[in-house]
């Protein structure tokens, strides 16, 4: 009787393995109840029932492993495109409308616990960072709050801070940007210190902490810099520069981003907002002459 049962208990069980959808309690507790009815048949409760009561517990059972067959097969559609959805977001040209479609399909499948590691927060934080690479920072930004920190590893825990950092960062919001990189930092010790630098390079430049800022990036090409981003140790350094008055040196840092960069690396200093921004848009504008 036992081997009947797991028998006719596996094709569900099979087909939502096949899903590889997150897993909530409520969807445990269905998915439990529905293999229950699947199992029914073989069970001495059945074999007591009067025919037509057979009858309809059969057709229940049926009715309930197709429901879940379908079930698991439509989770793992969603899933596919939510990885094809994510593939997309790399395409320079990607629609808004695939942004959404990567935030909706989280949110049907959210889940109300998870273990650690979580594979669905693994999910989420692949879909911010697609997000947060392909321009939408508030997409990303909502997903990395809504992550419960007691479903992530320490690991996870600070890429959700230094995300968050980030985007408190683009908006101009820079106390709030210096608090998640405080809290990296308070974590990871010396390592947070090397993982944020490039984030506490530009929130330096940006208070106007300039000779903060430019230990980290140096104040021209030859010397010791920290980060390796190009892009990121030219706005820095113009930034530093324009706020300590060296605006000699600030136009040579942006007339080397523009020249190295192009003109569209100059859009970086409209979000956010800094001591060089207003020389960057002269530039762009006038060219270099507007600073001879």
């Amino acid at each position: 009787m036992v081997v009947l049962v797991a028998l006719v208990a596996i094709p569900p069980v099979v087909a939502l393995h096949v899903a590889r959808a997150p897993w909530t309690l409520h969807g445990w507790a269905v998915r439990a109840g529905v293999i229950g009815l699947c199992a029914l048949p073989a069970t001495p409760m059945w074999l007591s029932l009067e025919p037509l009561g057979q009858l309809l517990s059969t057709t229940l059972g049926s009715m309930a492993a197709l429901g879940v067959l379908c079930h698991a097969l439509w989770l793992r559609s969603e899933l596919a495109q939510f990885e094809r959805n994510l593939t997309a977001l790399a395409d320079p040209d990607v629609s808004p409308a695939t942004a959404v479609a990567v935030q909706r399909y989280l949110l049907v499948v959210w889940p109300v616990a998870q273990p650690v590691p979580s594979p669905f927060a693994a999910q989420v934080l692949a879909g911010a960072r697609a997000l947060a690479h392909a321009g939408f920072e508030d997409e990303a930004e909502s997903l990395w709050r809504s992550l419960p920190e007691r479903w992530l590893t320490v690991p996870q825990r600070i890429e959700c801070a230094m995300g968050l950092a980030a985007a408190a960062l683009q908006r101009g919001d820079l106390r709030a940007s210096e608090r998640a990189i405080s809290s990296v930092v308070a974590a990871c010790g010396k390592a947070g210190l090397m993982e944020t630098v490039s984030l506490r390079a530009t929130l330096f430049a940006l208070l106007g902490r300039s000779d903060e800022a430019l230990a980290l990036v140096g104040e021209g090409d030859g010397e010791r810099t920290l980060v390796e981003d190009r892009k990121t140790v030219l706005t820095v350094r113009a930034h530093a520069l324009a706020a300590r008055g060296d605006l000699e040196g600030a136009r040579v840092a942006l007339s080397a981003m523009r020249r190295e960069l192009g003109d569209g690396s100059l859009d970086a200093f409209e979000r956010p907002s800094g001591p060089a921004s207003v020389m960057a848009r002269g530039l762009r504008r006038g060219g270099d002459a507007a600073y001879r």
